[in-house]
């Protein structure tokens, strides 16, 4: 864990495998927290006992790391509020940025059903707030509710449908509709209508070079889709955006 790194759980769990301290209010709080998340939103009363039942909320400072690639801690973490990064670090050395995530969505549910290793590093980027889930309690709220099996194999399927079609666009979309995409899929958006993050982190998510995203985003900037500021590009028109993003005809 990097100095400085600061985590702090927010339920009294003196081992990793005790149930937490359950006040009304600690319970509540989680309770908001894993209905947050869509396809758990629907789960029964009796499944999201199961889910809550060694759940622990989390406040880690900016910098702290969410989930380490390789990790065998089997959890599936949700995010409260704050954004993750999602990275990969190359056998060079050289650190990619994935994605970015943002309360509501989650991290880890591959690794919470499969039991192997974390996919990435994911990193608080602000002040976070995680939720993390027992991966044991997940796959027992699965097999107990067929909703909830149905559910999670939908995730699954349009997370493969959504790599398929990010691989695919990288050999055949042009790069004014691929960084349109991307600025899209990047939610979810402050109430400002901005993204926090750099252009070189949207040049390593794309995999092209700084200066060819800068040219793309001046061009949008130009015609009023967006403003792009420090660390910062905001989304003027959405519709606009939904426009650059649709594939070239012929």
């Amino acid at each position: 864990m990097a100095t400085g790194e600061a985590i702090r759980s927010e339920d009294d769990a003196p081992t990793a495998g005790a149930a937490p301290s359950d006040t009304d209010g600690a319970r509540a709080d989680r309770l908001r927290a894993i209905t947050a998340v869509a396809w758990l939103r629907e789960c029964a009363p009796a499944t999201l006992a199961i889910l809550l039942r060694r759940s622990r909320l989390r406040s880690l400072a900016p910098g702290a790391a969410v989930t380490r690639r390789g990790a065998l801690d089997g959890h599936l973490t949700v995010i409260v509020s704050g954004r993750v990064e999602l990275t990969r670090t190359s056998a060079a050395g050289r650190r990619f940025v994935v994605s970015y995530l943002g309360p509501g969505q989650v991290i880890g549910v591959a690794p919470a059903l499969d039991r192997e290793g974390a996919i990435h590093d994911s990193i608080a980027r602000e002040p976070v707030r995680v939720l993390t889930v027992h991966g044991d309690d997940l796959r027992i709220a699965i097999d107990a509710d067929r909703g909830l099996r149905w559910r999670v194999i939908d995730l699954l399927v349009r997370r493969s449908r959504q790599l398929h079609e990010t691989l695919s666009d990288a050999s055949v979309m042009p790069l004014p509709v691929r960084l349109a995409r991307m600025l899209l899929s990047l939610r979810p958006p402050r109430e400002d209508g901005a993204l926090r993050l750099s252009q070189e982190a949207l040049a390593c998510m794309l995999g092209v070079p700084r200066q060819r995203v800068n040219r793309v985003l001046k061009s949008l900037e130009r015609d009023g889709v967006l403003r792009v500021a420090y660390r910062c590009i905001v989304v003027v028109d959405a519709a606009a955006l939904k426009a650059r993003a649709e594939e070239p005809p012929g």
